[in-house]
């Protein structure tokens, strides 16, 4: 019986009189049973956004992302060929620094293994948003976003490739795959120092 269905036959047996009980113990029945403590496994729940930068599967927190668009032409900056890029790509007609966040990462280009490369994966602009604004930067594969349980994070192995270590703070599993989980607000920070 649904908890609907318990307080209808409370309500129907008070008012129809079929009852011994007065309504008074009726009401404290019904007040008992809806104000019982409950242990509900889904109420805290993130989410995060995945994709993939080479052969690494990364996330970052949901509300971070802006949008994601089609792979586009980025404009490279002069005197501005560090390990981390930086151009601007337009976006919706607005002008957006796009930095290679696989640069800052210490991922290659080359270092997707022959399965990551999949036929359907499309390489994808992603524009992540905080309070310094607006950044892209680009995607060798979208997953899309990932909802889950704070508890079924995973600490950060030690062997991680250093530069990830730097900014991951747990690893999650999302279907077959190991995602490392970043830290946005540090993330957009170093790229934003990158700027400057």
């Amino acid at each position: 019986m649904t908890v609907r269905e318990h307080a209808d036959t409370e309500i129907a047996a008070v008012e129809s009189g079929d009852c011994g009980a007065s309504a008074n113990d009726a009401i404290a029945s019904a007040t008992a049973y809806y104000a019982a403590r409950r242990e509900l496994d889904d109420i805290a729940r993130s989410s995060c956004f995945v994709f993939r930068l080479g052969s690494e599967w990364l996330a970052v927190p949901a509300g971070m992302l802006d949008e994601v668009i089609a792979q586009r032409p980025t404009h490279a900056l002069p005197h501005r060929r560090g390990h981390a890029a930086v151009g601007l790509v337009s976006v919706r007609g607005d002008i957006v620094v796009h930095v290679s966040l696989a640069g800052l990462l210490g991922i290659s280009d080359d270092s997707a293994t022959h399965a990551d490369r999949r036929v359907h994966a499309v390489p994808r602009v992603v524009v992540v948003a905080d309070d310094r604004g607006r950044l892209a930067f680009t995607a060798d594969e979208v997953l899309g976003f990932h909802s889950y349980a704070p508890a079924t994070l995973r600490p950060v192995p030690s062997t991680l490739a250093q530069a990830i270590r730097s900014y991951a703070v747990a690893m999650l599993a999302v279907g077959d795959r190991v995602v490392g989980v970043l830290d946005g607000a540090s993330m957009v920070a170093s790229l934003s120092l990158l700027l400057s």
